[in-house]
């Protein structure tokens, strides 16, 4: 009796563990949503004022604003994007979600990874990568 009920413990800690890890990813998931189509609509300003504080300390305002410009001149908007792998994390930094993406520009393909910290139910951008034959020079 008492292995079935270590059992039924040790079950509901991993569905709460789970549950925890999920929500974060969803929310991490709703933000690439968000960024896409702040993306797309050339909002770069929005999408800084909107990232965590680490990520304001480490870039610029303007330098994240010519970046994502000069990658919306080379690829142009976003048409689709497919999440390929995800990664939930909780370490000294906090509670951080790692999303990776295939994406279709409209004018080619290329990869993105997307790194949020989860903040009081919010996902803040804390890291940005794009990768694309197209971005090379």
């Amino acid at each position: 009796m008492k292995n079935k009920t270590s059992l039924a413990a040790l079950f509901f800690v991993l569905i709460a563990v789970l549950a925890c890890s999920t929500g974060g990813t969803e929310k991490a998931g709703e933000a690439v949503e968000i960024f896409h189509q702040r993306f797309n609509e050339g909002r770069f300003a929005v999408i800084y004022k909107d990232a965590s504080a680490e990520f304001k300390d480490a870039t610029a305002a303007g330098q994240l604003e010519n970046i994502l410009e000069q990658v919306k001149d080379r690829l142009g908007s976003v048409q689709s994007a497919k999440q390929t792998s995800w990664k939930h994390r909780k370490n000294t930094a906090g509670d951080i979600v790692t999303l990776n993406y295939d994406v279709e520009f409209a004018n080619g393909s290329g990869t993105e990874e997307f790194m949020y910290k989860i903040v009081d139910e919010q996902a803040l951008l804390f890291n940005y990568k794009v990768n694309s034959p197209l971005l090379e020079d």
